[in-house]
């Protein structure tokens, strides 16, 4: 992971596309309900090269606001594709939901910086996590409060707060903000 997150800080452009290209590889068919133990080990491995590639150029050591123009129309305009396709996949067997989330979760340096798409990320949480089993809730939520990019779906649920006031509050903080004694 190293080496990606090298060649992402080096050559964003390239290591974004070529990312893209590899999840578009493994998901083959998105629209097909079921995968093999094969094609979920393959796309979990792509999503940590998504997180890698994400982390390295939007939170890594390369400065993006000191990113030229032409850079981020094009950095954008490839993840902001990748989350597009996300949003309107479709899965709801719990280990594709479960993969899906980690996608979604993998874009949060992204999103941080290109926050419009932070309404329609939740909504997709939200779709997901209420479309599994218990079980699978309870690991998807924890995930999601532990993890960086945490849109806290489940605070704003249990506390009827607004989840795009919650969002701008925590600021995609990676913290559990589920317990009391979060200091956000």
């Amino acid at each position: 992971m190293d080496l990606i997150k090298v060649i992402a800080s080096q050559r964003p452009v390239i290591a974004a596309a070529s990312i893209v290209q590899r999840i578009n590889v493994v998901f083959g068919d998105a629209n097909q309900v079921t995968k093999s133990p094969q094609d979920l080990d393959a796309m979990e491995g792509a999503q940590l090269g998504l997180e890698a590639v994400v982390s390295a150029i939007f939170d890594g050591s390369a400065d993006y606001g000191k990113t030229d123009l032409e850079m981020k129309s094009q950095l954008h305009k490839i993840f902001e594709g990748i989350l597009q396709q996300l949003l309107s996949l479709k899965w709801t067997e719990p280990n594709l939901a479960v993969i899906h989330g980690h996608y979604l979760d993998a874009l949060g340096p992204f999103l941080r910086h290109y926050p419009d798409a932070v309404a329609s990320v939740v909504n997709k949480l939200f779709e997901l996590l209420t479309s599994l089993p218990i079980t699978f809730q309870v690991h998807l939520s924890f995930y999601f409060s532990k993890h960086h990019s945490t849109l806290i779906p489940c605070e704003a649920a249990s506390q009827g707060t607004d989840i795009l006031h919650l969002i701008q509050f925590h600021e995609l903080c990676c913290c559990c903000c589920c317990c009391e004694s979060c200091a956000c």
